[in-house]
């Protein structure tokens, strides 16, 4: 599998269009859909801070982050719905990002909550903050009670089925 993240070597960093392009020209030609350049230097940093970009097509379960770990997405192109779920996998609230003036630019979810952010436009870039250090087997615990990244078809199926179900949620 190629690397699904960049980092960032040098003391400061200025994202621009040229940036945002090349980030997204690596999510879209990744198996996975998805591309993070970190604007930190390595999992250590204790501020995780990153561009991503992500495709309609990517695919990612339901998650939670331990409880002193917050997470932190300001959009920067395109529309998210971030589902908001409680310990049995029910929607309990959906975040809407987008530039369009209805919705909200800037979304912050508590460590401890299920959520999953899911691409709604062809395409999405986005700042996220994460408190570090990262350890993805401790930081990233996958929900139950929906399919993992191993089982691609019904995650599939999921995650088009949330998306199904947003028109008739707003």
């Amino acid at each position: 599998m190629k690397k699904l993240a960049a980092f960032n070597n040098s003391s400061s960093v200025v994202i621009d269009q040229s940036l945002l392009s090349w980030v997204l020209f690596k999510a879209k030609n990744s198996e996975s859909k998805h591309f993070r350049y970190c604007l930190h230097h390595d999992t250590s940093s204790s501020v995780q801070e990153m561009v991503i970009a992500v495709t309609k097509d990517s695919l990612f379960p339901p998650h939670r982050h331990p409880i002193n770990k917050s997470e932190s997405i300001h959009l920067i192109h395109g529309e998210i719905a971030t589902f908001i779920f409680d310990q049995l996998g029910h929607i309990t609230n959906i975040y809407h990002l987008s530039n369009k003036n209805k919705h909200g630019l800037l979304q912050r979810v508590e460590g401890g909550v299920w959520h999953l952010p899911v691409c709604i436009s062809d395409y999405a870039i986005y700042h996220e903050v994460l408190a570090g250090p990262y350890n993805k087997k401790q930081d990233v615990e996958n929900a139950p009670w929906a399919p993992n990244t191993e089982d691609v078809i019904n995650l599939k199926q999921y995650r088009d089925d949330l998306v199904s179900g947003l028109i008739n949620y707003e």
